[in-house]
C-alpha cells in the first residue's frame, strides 16, 4: 500500500492495520516522508513514539514500513551561510515591498530556493549560447536539449537532470531498526544514473517474520486459484460439511429424547385417570339387575323400577 500524507496519519494508519492483523510481515506500506523531522516538518515525525498508550502498538506496526526519502546534500559551512544569507535577503524584500513578515522557520526555503535556482540555471545556459557559434540561442528545443542528462554545480548544491528533464537526488528508503528503535537505511539509489537501489543493511531479522522481501502476490494468489489452496478449501468444506451432519443427527436425537421424556412423564404424572371408555357400564349387566329387580318386585308384589335399559 502507498500512502502519501503527513506522519501522524501514517501511523494511524498502521495501528489500524495492526488490530487487523494486517502488519505480520505479509503487506508492505510506502510512505514519503523524511527520518528528520526537525528539518522537514511539513512530512510530520516520521517516528513510532508519540508519548501516548499507543507507543507499543505502533513500534511492532512500524516494522512493516517503508519510507522513501530523498537524501539531503551535504554542504559546507560556506554554502550554509551563503544560503542563510540569501534567505535574509528575500526576507528583508517582502517586509519592504509587500509589508509582510515571518520569520526564518516560517519561510518556505525548498520553494525559494528552487525558483531562485531555476532562473540562474536558466541564465548559465543563455551565457553559454551567447559565448558559442554553435548553439542558436533563439532556437528553443535546442537550448532545452542544454539541460538534459547535466549537473549543474550551483551556489548552495549540485543539480542533475535526467533525459526527461527531471530533476534526479539520490534516494534512499528507510526501515525502522530494532536495535536502535529508528529509522535507518537500508537501500540507496546507485550514483551512475540507472536508477538502482542497492542494499546497504539487511533487514530480514528486523522485518515481521523474519522473511524479507515478502511474496509479490498473497499465498493463494490473487484470485484464489492456487492448487495447494484449493485442496484447503475442499478439505475446509468436507470438514464443515461433515461437523453440520453431526450436528443435525445430535440435533434430531436430542429432539427425539426429548419427545420420548414427556410423553413418558405425561404418562407417569396422569395414570391414575380413567379413560372415557372405562366409565361406561355395559348395558347387559344394566339388563341383569333390572332382571332381577323386577323378579324381587313380583314376588314381593311391587313395581318394577327397570322398565327400559339405563346406561350410565
Amino acid at each position: 500500500m502507498v500512502f502519501f500524507g503527513r506522519a501522524n496519519f501514517v501511523r494511524r494508519m498502521l495501528i489500524d492495520a495492526w488490530t487487523r492483523n494486517m502488519t505480520n510481515g505479509e503487506y508492505v506500506y510506502l510512505s514519503w516522508g523524511s527520518a528528520d523531522a526537525r528539518r522537514h516538518d511539513k512530512f510530520g515525525n516520521f517516528s513510532w513514539s508519540y508519548d501516548d498508550h499507543h507507543d507499543e502498538i505502533a513500534r511492532r506496526a512500524f516494522g512493516s514500513l517503508l519510507v522513501i526519502q530523498q537524501l539531503e546534500p551535504v554542504r559546507n559551512e560556506r554554502s550554509l551561510s551563503a544560503l542563510a544569507s540569501l534567505l535574509a535577503q528575500f526576507r528583508q524584500r517582502v517586509r519592504k515591498l509587500f509589508n509582510i513578515s515571518y520569520t526564518e522557520r516560517e519561510q518556505p526555503r525548498e520553494e525559494v530556493v528552487a525558483s531562485y535556482a531555476s532562473i540562474i540555471l536558466l541564465a548559465q545556459v543563455l551565457n553559454e549560447s551567447l559565448a558559442s557559434t554553435s548553439i542558436y540561442r533563439h532556437d528553443a528545443p535546442q537550448l532545452a536539449q542544454r539541460f538534459l542528462n547535466r549537473t549543474f554545480s550551483g551556489e548552495f548544491d549540485d543539480i542533475y537532470f535526467d533525459g526527461s528533464g527531471m530533476r534526479r537526488r539520490q534516494t534512499a528508503v528507510l526501515h525502522l531498526s530494532e536495535r536502535a528503535e529508528q529509522l535507518e537505511m537500508f537501500l540507496l539509489e546507485s550514483t551512475d544514473g540507472n536508477s538502482e537501489l542497492q542494499e546497504v543493511r539487511n533487514i530480514s531479522r528486523d522485518w515481521p517474520g523474519n522473511s524479507w522481501p515478502p511474496r509479490n502476490e498473497p499465498l493463494c494468489g490473487y484470485n484464489n486459484e492456487r492448487a495447494v489452496c484449493q485442496k484447503l478449501v475442499l478439505g475446509s468444506f468436507i470438514a464443515e460439511l461433515t461437523v453440520s451432519c453431526l450436528g443435525c443427527v445430535l440435533l434430531v436425537g436430542t429432539f427425539t429424547g426429548h419427545r420420548l421424556l414427556r410423553i413418558h412423564r405425561i404418562q407417569y404424572e396422569t395414570g391414575w385417570v380413567l379413560e372415557h371408555q372405562h366409565l361406561r357400564i355395559r348395558p347387559i349387566l344394566l339388563t341383569s339387575a333390572c332382571h332381577l329387580s323386577s323378579a324381587s318386585a313380583n314376588i314381593h308384589g311391587e313395581a318394577s323400577v327397570c322398565d327400559t335399559h339405563a346406561e350410565v
